[in-house]
């Protein structure tokens, strides 16, 4: 063979080389790039999850604190009517804040449908179905649980979790208490 068409061979041999690095580069960066959005997701899911919940929380605790108050004057023949229906009202707006709090979970953009059925029931209060609140007898909601975990997936290509541990002193509570933490998975560090 002649020099020239050796350097033509090598020539080709080492773009080829060069294409061969630069595909599997891209390649990489792109799997990387899946991994940094759902990992973002994710988060904002997690994120519009503690937000509602907050909310939730907070509107349960304060009317609950009001029931609680009003509850004694169901007792007393000349208020028990106006106590009653004023008990009525919160109860309503109660039950209607969950029912705000699951569709938000359930209509959000960033939790897939893998983590907003199970974030939707994610709350420490008792339920009649998912859809109405159990109460205590001053008509109060009644808690089920004071401490509850919460796990927030990614996609089941890219494997993020998101362990989150959540607590509330009682149902007169007006804040919530958490920690999340993301988990190791499959030996990675995410």
């Amino acid at each position: 063979m002649n020099k020239k068409g050796e350097a033509e061979l090598l020539f080709i041999f080492m773009i080829t080389v060069l294409l061969f690095v630069i595909s599997h580069y891209f390649q990489f960066s792109l799997q990387s790039l899946e991994r940094m959005e759902t990992r973002s997701k994710t988060y904002l899911c997690f994120r519009i999850y503690k937000r509602n919940l907050s909310s939730l929380i907070s509107l349960v605790g304060k009317t609950n604190q009001t029931i609680r108050g009003l509850f004694p004057l169901t007792l007393v023949p000349k208020t028990s009517v106006m106590a009653k229906s004023a008990i009525k009202s919160l109860q309503v707006s109660q039950n209607l804040k969950l029912l705000d709090f699951q569709k938000r979970i359930l209509s959000s953009d960033h939790c897939s449908a893998l983590n907003a059925v199970p974030l939707a029931r994610a709350h420490p209060y008792l339920t009649v179905g998912s859809l109405k609140f159990l109460r205590d007898k001053t008509e109060a909601v009644q808690i089920g649980r004071n401490k509850w975990q919460a796990l927030i997936m990614g996609s089941k290509k890219n494997l993020i979790l998101i362990r989150v541990n959540l607590s509330i002193k009682s149902s007169y509570s007006k804040s919530l208490t958490f920690s999340a933490k993301e988990e190791l998975i499959g030996g990675k560090v995410l």
